[in-house]
């Protein structure tokens, strides 16, 4: 996996898997005359490297620029939908990341419709307002059945 190489402070908690870090001690103490009894030991993270996160699954993605890739894993190629198409490796795909996976319709609208429905069922007050569809109405049979969702 390709990796984006910008060196950064970094806090301990923020530190992920994968990342490469240089972690630097520094030492400091009072002089008090051959001692070093009051030693307080001070640590520091740098972020050397971090991997970019490239698709793993099938699908269709939008790049950082808002450009559509369809993805299959076929040794890690990807193919650019527009405007310029092609097979690109996982170093040229890192230039275009981050990747976001768009759901397919049916699933994003059966995920809706649930929520509208459990909101009609768990929140009884919900359902009253006028403005609400509710529950087994056949606005909501028709919206389901426009966005191919199935109860």
């Amino acid at each position: 996996m390709p990796e984006q190489n910008t060196p950064v402070p970094i806090k301990y908690e923020d530190i992920q898997k994968g990342d490469r870090i240089r972690r630097t001690e520094a030492i400091e103490y009072t002089a008090d005359g051959g001692s070093e009894a009051n030693e307080q030991i001070s640590k520091t993270y740098e972020l050397i490297s971090r991997p970019v996160p490239l698709p793993t699954e099938p699908g269709i993605y939008l790049d950082k620029d808002g450009g559509v890739w369809s993805f299959s894993v076929h040794g890690y190629l990807a193919i650019l939908a527009e405007p310029a198409h092609g097979w690109f490796t996982a170093e040229h795909m890192a230039r275009f990341a981050p990747f976001t996976l768009l759901r397919p319709v049916p699933e994003v609208a059966a995920e809706v419709l649930a929520d509208i429905r459990d909101a009609n069922v768990t929140k009884p007050y919900v359902a009253e307002l006028p403005h609400v569809i509710k529950f087994g109405s056949p606005d909501l049979d028709a919206i389901a059945a426009k966005y191919g969702v199935t109860p």
